[in-house]
């Protein structure tokens, strides 16, 4: 460490408040490939010129921007990443960051009081604008990152998952293109699905999807699959709850049925990796009870809920692992 890398630490959020800006201001949704210039995009957004072009330099700093003689034009890497035409685009994902950034600057009275700097509520349909975002961007960001975790997953030989806090249901929709002859089930809050019925019905595979409304915390999960597909969720539970829930997907699932939990793990410390490390603190901003787990504390709970066989799995270049348990 040095006083350098220490003030570089400190100032880090700079470069993530001039990234989110351009987002919230709608800078990529308002450009192309071509390049333009400041006092064009400044007369399409409604923002003076000169404050517009100061943030189109600091991205061409952090190497978003590329400028050559006045014009400004996206860093060609980041196209798929950051135009709409892109194949791969993450604006829906870094639209719901734009929510996550104020709050991060009430972390220290979150940690002093112990309460949210939000309701959870906000997100899971109280506000439904914000509610949209957040399903939009747990899509967006699924898409990025769901590949290398549905290679996988092995549901061979297995007929119909339910989906438990499905979100979107990106990661059941790749299953079953992974998969021509299993069937899901989605389960999560009324408001949540409404977006996600919309995201499936543009799928090939929207004919093999069932929609189930409601709390998994709330009453017995449906009967009659075969397997359970848990993405992303983990880290909302406490221990009480998630041994609650474990023992409950253990109840609703067939003798010789699977549960598939993916989600950030710790290491048993809790000091690594440092992306999960930082968001259980991003969890305590919106629900206090959250808990990012550990690996030791994930698998202990799929045992003590009754299952066996249990296969702990890291994946390449990410955050998250993958546990799979049998009911025996």
């Amino acid at each position: 460490w040095s006083s350098g890398s220490l003030f570089e630490l400190a100032s880090a959020y700079w470069s993530s408040a001039a990234l989110l800006a351009a987002v919230d201001l709608g800078v990529f949704d308002a450009i192309d490939e071509n390049p333009f210039e400041a006092a064009d995009l400044s007369a399409r957004l409604g923002a003076p010129t000169a404050h517009l072009a100061a943030l189109l330099d600091a991205l061409c700093g952090l190497r978003v921007m590329q400028k050559s003689a006045g014009r400004y034009q996206l860093h060609p890497d980041l196209r798929p990443l950051l135009l709409r035409s892109g194949g791969e685009c993450l604006l829906d994902a870094l639209r719901f960051n734009c929510d996550l950034y104020p709050l991060w600057g009430r972390l220290s009275a979150v940690i002093r009081s112990g309460e949210p700097a939000v309701p959870a509520a906000a997100h899971l349909g109280q506000d439904p604008q914000r509610m949209r975002r957040f399903v939009m961007g747990m899509h967006s960001r699924a898409l990025s990152m769901a590949p290398p975790v549905v290679a996988m997953i092995d549901l061979s030989g297995r007929r119909r998952l339910l989906d438990l806090g499905a979100g979107p249901g990106t990661f059941s929709r790749l299953l079953l293109d992974k998969y021509p002859s299993l069937t899901a089930t989605l389960l999560d809050l009324p408001p949540v699905l409404g977006v996600a019925r919309e995201i499936i019905a543009a799928s090939p595979v929207g004919g093999r999807v069932a929609f189930h409304a409601g709390s998994y915390r709330v009453g017995p999960l449906p009967p009659g699959h075969d397997a359970v597909l848990y993405c992303g969720a983990l880290h909302q539970e406490s221990i009480e709850s998630a041994r609650a829930l474990f023992a409950s997907v253990h109840a609703a699932l067939e003798p010789g049925g699977q549960i598939v939990v993916v989600d950030m793990l710790l290491s048993p410390d809790r000091t690594a990796p440092v992306f999960s490390t930082l968001f259980a603190l991003n969890m305590l901003l919106t629900t206090p009870t959250a808990r990012v787990f550990s690996h030791d504390e994930a698998t202990r709970l799929l045992r003590e809920a009754g299952f066996s066989n249990i296969d702990l799995r890291h994946v390449p270049q990410s955050p998250y692992s993958i546990v799979v348990g049998l009911k025996p």
